[in-house]
């Protein structure tokens, strides 16, 4: 005799994007609880530079954009992720995100973040991203780390702008 299991559509899909990648069973569902699903029509702007803190965002299924100052950085696809500098720093949007095409997204407030950012697969994902935008930005030469910058100076020039795809 057999018993078939009943499995969480949701779960499904967010099953095999890269910034779950390793998740268990345990952490999908904690994913799946902690955030709500969102379809976002082709033009939808989903962050805006300078806003405040907007929430987490973890691309299902879609294409979005990255423009900073009006200038395109790049495309974010399924398994990507935007919005987790202003959770982390509160501070503005440092990024314009817009949906390409019909998108869906799993979204996180600030409170269901920092639960998010428990999980382990969770964490070592946003931390490798992060580190990669880093990189990218510095080899780019296209940001100074640091807090010392003169106030004279743009602002941004601080902020690690880069996005990976």
């Amino acid at each position: 005799m057999s018993f078939a299991t009943k499995r969480n559509p949701a779960i499904e899909r967010m099953r095999p994007l890269r910034a779950l990648c390793g998740s268990t069973d345990k952490e999908l569902a904690q994913v799946d609880r902690l955030t709500y699903e969102l379809q976002a029509p082709a033009g939808a702007v989903l962050i805006r530079e300078g806003d405040g803190p907007s929430g987490f965002f973890l691309i299902v299924s879609g294409k979005a954009e990255v423009s900073v100052a009006g200038g395109r950085c790049g495309e974010l696809g399924p398994g990507a992720f935007f919005g987790e500098t202003s959770m982390l720093d509160r501070g503005p949007e440092p990024a314009t995100v817009t949906a390409l095409t019909p998108t869906v997204v799993r979204v996180a407030s600030r409170r269901e973040f920092r639960e998010l950012a428990e999980i382990r697969s969770v964490a070592h994902s946003m931390l490798l991203t992060l580190a990669t935008r880093q990189r990218v930005a510095l080899g780019e030469g296209t940001c100074r780390l640091g807090v010392d910058s003169p106030a004279t100076e743009d602002p941004r020039a601080c902020r690690i702008l880069a996005v990976s795809s």
